[in-house]
């Protein structure tokens, strides 16, 4: 009986690690999110040393949660972000940051913490 009970503790502490983890990394992203969405705005409104000083601190928060990212998340979706950061270099076409803000809202809202994404 011992050994059940065992066992159920260790998936227990399985679910809830997962949920932990993808909690931060949920947090983490929306950080990034916010700081992709007003370079957004600073590029709608011309400001382009502005815009470009938010896309970088965006691409800063990124960096920092990258492994974890790695490790939960799909490559291909990690690949269109990156992709995206790296067009808006040296960009000054809205487009290109409206596209980073809609990479990262779609990746977010996949690995959100939820009931139909834990079960």
């Amino acid at each position: 009986m011992i050994r059940c009970y065992l066992g159920a503790a260790l998936l227990a502490a399985l679910l809830f690690l997962g949920i932990v983890s993808t909690e931060i990394l949920t947090q983490r992203r929306e950080e990034v999110l916010c700081q992709a969405i007003k370079a957004l705005e600073a590029a709608e409104a011309d400001q382009w040393d502005r815009a470009q000083d938010q896309a970088d601190r965006a691409r800063e928060l990124w960096e920092r949660g990258r492994r974890l990212s790695s490790v939960l998340s799909d490559h291909s979706a990690l690949e269109k972000i990156d992709e995206a950061f790296a067009a808006l270099h040296f960009s000054r076409d809205p487009g290109d940051y409206y596209e980073l803000c809609r990479a990262l809202e779609a990746i977010s809202r996949e690995h959100r913490a939820s009931p139909e994404n834990i079960f």
